[in-house]
């Protein structure tokens, strides 16, 4: 009798236990910093920037650095009153050129080579750009263009020959794309205000017959790029907080 009671109060003691534990919020549970997987082509960037690059074109080679462009590239949490805010690559730039283009690039490895490949993607941005905000020279949100596109080379912002930083490839100018790189959508959202103080994501998606198509190189690489191509000559700050790629062998 004594060991039935015995194994009744542990195994009490245990539900108990049991029910004490904490139990995951569904704040915690919907936690939207997840690792990435770059074996499937899945980018998130909590722990790292998943080998995603930044870089500027379309300004003088002279004010890459210093303060009048204000130029940065880095991985950092979208800003907001949450702990638990979503972290991504945050590009920043002041467009005093009237055309700044600021973009991220990343290499696609292990394919076959000289093959024709589609790339879907979808991504999302975190924007603090309104809808019908005024701005200078273009708006804020309807004047900054979300370009996309897969290429062979490594996409680079070269010397002109005149001082000026442009792209080795065909990105197109402002509104419109280019032979590389196809416009998706501007920055403007709802839910961001004309003050530039709430950031709130907004998705794009370059799919099926809109995806890009490339040809790989010979030894089987190719590379994505994503940027913004703007019209808008102030400040503009976004955070690129989720990637992801299907690779297609056409």
């Amino acid at each position: 009798m004594r060991r039935v009671m015995g194994l009744l109060l542990v195994l009490c003691v245990g539900a108990l236990g049991a029910l004490a534990a904490p139990v995951p919020t569904a704040e915690a549970a919907a936690a939207p910093c997840r690792p990435s997987f770059p074996d499937r082509l899945n980018f998130r960037f909590c722990a790292d920037s998943g080998g995603w690059v930044g870089g500027f074109a379309d300004l003088p080679a002279a004010d890459l650095e210093g303060d009048l462009y204000a130029l940065s590239f880095r991985r950092a949490k979208v800003p907001g009153p949450a702990p638990d805010r979503f972290v991504g690559l945050r590009l920043s730039g002041h467009n005093r050129s009237d055309d700044l283009f600021m973009y991220v690039k990343r290499q696609i490895t292990g394919l076959a080579r000289d093959a024709r490949y589609a790339i879907d993607l979808r991504f999302t941005i975190h924007t603090d750009a309104g809808r019908g905000c005024a701005g200078i020279g273009g708006a804020p949100g309807e004047s900054v263009f979300v370009k996309a596109g897969a290429v062979a080379a490594e996409p680079d912002a070269v010397n002109d020959g005149s001082g000026q930083l442009v792209m080795n490839l065909d990105k197109g100018n402002q509104a419109q794309g280019g032979a590389d790189a196809k416009v998706l959508g501007d920055l403007a959202a709802d839910g961001a205000n004309c003050e530039g103080t709430v950031y709130v994501p907004k998705r794009f998606t370059a799919t099926r017959r809109h995806a890009p198509v490339t040809t790989t190189d010979r030894d089987g690489n190719l590379w994505v790029l994503i940027g913004t191509d703007s019209g808008f000559e102030g400040l503009t700050t976004y955070y690129i907080t989720h990637i992801r790629l299907t690779v297609r062998r056409l």
